[in-house]
């Protein structure tokens, strides 16, 4: 499960040629996948 959301961060750096804020990426997954 760690290694899935970790990978999925690695996704959006890369999509976002590391421009996203990792932190804030994340706060958004975990809400994404609370709802």
């Amino acid at each position: 499960k760690e290694k899935a959301f970790s990978s999925l961060i690695g996704y959006i750096m890369k999509e976002t040629k590391g421009k996203a804020d990792p932190q804030k990426a994340a706060e958004i997954i975990k809400e994404i996948i609370k709802a």
